[in-house]
């Protein structure tokens, strides 16, 4: 049996790819999806876990229609965190026991985080809209709402938006950098991881002809 030093040694691109795997644990919860700020009533980010920090002076507070209330689950992020977990704790044991099942366990884990990260920052990314609206005034022809808008605009928060007198730059949601380097994070060692998976089957096999 090898000795660990030299294992670890063997296996620096696993090792590589379970440390870029806590990496994008550490970003999941940093904001991955932040609103626009021109044309609202304040900001929204949310993290991979859904959990929202907003600000907003609540203008259509006395609105005829109710302020919609933001919604984000989490299930894609904790599966993400979860999936993670597995990687890394598949790339620790498999770098001391270096069998081949757990060589394909570290592969499919690290696969998995890969996906698992797209389809959260995915999932985020079609909840911009409503997490836009839920910052947005509604129809500036409500009474409720021009109420609003002229108690902001006397405490000095913001301009008045009066038709015709400026302009208005309007910007909805993106993602943001943590998320963006979560998603390349994770691509990286999934194909790192089976890359080398790939390079050592075809090394077997031609060993064995």
């Amino acid at each position: 049996m090898k000795r660990p030093v030299v294992a670890l040694r063997g296996n620096w691109v696993q090792l590589s790819a379970a440390v870029g795997c806590l990496i994008t644990l550490v970003l999941l919860f940093q904001p991955w999806l932040t609103t626009g700020t021109g044309g609202t009533d304040g900001v929204i980010r949310a993290n991979a876990f859904g959990r929202m920090y907003v600000t907003t002076s609540l203008v259509d507070l006395w609105a005829r229609a109710s302020v919609p209330g933001p919604k984000a689950t989490g299930a894609w992020g904790i599966l993400t965190g979860v999936a993670i977990v597995i990687a890394v704790c598949t790339v620790a044991v498999g770098s001391v026991v270096r069998t081949e099942v757990f060589a394909q366990l570290a592969v499919a884990a690290t696969v998995l985080v890969a996906v698992c990260t797209v389809a959260t920052a995915l999932y985020l990314n079609s909840k911009g809209d409503e997490l836009t609206r839920a910052v947005s005034y509604g129809t500036a022809r409500d009474p409720g709402t021009q109420i609003g808008l002229l108690v902001r605009w006397a405490k000095g928060h913001d301009n008045y938006p009066a038709p015709g007198f400026r302009q208005v730059s309007y910007a909805t949601y993106s993602l943001t950098w943590s998320a963006l380097c979560a998603i390349v994070i994770s691509l990286l060692c999934a194909m790192a991881v089976a890359g080398q998976w790939i390079l050592r089957h075809e090394k077997r096999l031609r060993e064995s002809d």
